[in-house]
């Protein structure tokens, strides 16, 4: 079975969801952030390097929160316990994904503009470039992952990271965040 398509077992299952018995996880989106992270960091071993780097985790684990902490999280803290630890994902894979997708909920700063591919709304990243380490403001698409370059005139054409945009970033880059 391929390392992506590997169940997660009832033991990292069962060690997930004991996150919800920690006193204070719901009771801020930081302490929220510190568990999802605190519970990868603490698996990674048996998670695998390959399938955190896949789901875009590597980027996200060891942020300084407050400073990325979008104002208007999209995450509804009250909610979260139903939404994320419920139903048992049928692969590590996705539980990942679940994983990095709610800290992305967190921590997206908007853009108020709109993707040219599928209208869906694009919020700010910053793109590393792997060959040189360069590092650039763009947009990407919270739908389809469409993004492109803010100061450059076309889509991003180079092999690039993405990372999380803290508010701090963006005016280093000169865009004026309109949320």
């Amino acid at each position: 079975m391929a390392e992506h398509k590997r169940n997660p077992d009832d033991c990292i299952w069962k060690n997930f969801t004991n996150l919800l018995h920690e006193p204070h996880i719901f009771k801020s989106h930081l302490n929220y952030y510190n568990a999802l992270t605190g519970w990868v960091k603490k698996y990674y071993n048996e998670i695998g390097n390959d399938l955190v780097q896949r789901n875009g985790l590597d980027a996200i684990l060891n942020i300084d929160f407050e400073k990325y902490l979008s104002k208007e999280s999209e995450i509804s803290l009250k909610l979260e316990q139903k939404r994320i630890f419920t139903r048992k994902p049928e692969t590590l894979d996705a539980l990942l994904m679940i994983i990095n997708n709610t800290i992305w909920d967190m921590i997206r700063l908007y853009s108020e503009k709109d993707c040219p591919i599928c209208d869906g709304e694009l919020y700010y990243v910053i793109f590393e470039k792997l060959n040189t380490k360069q590092r650039d403001i763009g947009l990407e698409c919270c739908l389809c992952w469409w993004h492109e370059y803010i100061n450059k005139p076309k889509e991003c054409d180079e092999m690039a990271s993405v990372h999380p945009v803290s508010r701090t970033d963006l005016e280093l880059f000169g865009v004026k965040s309109q949320k």
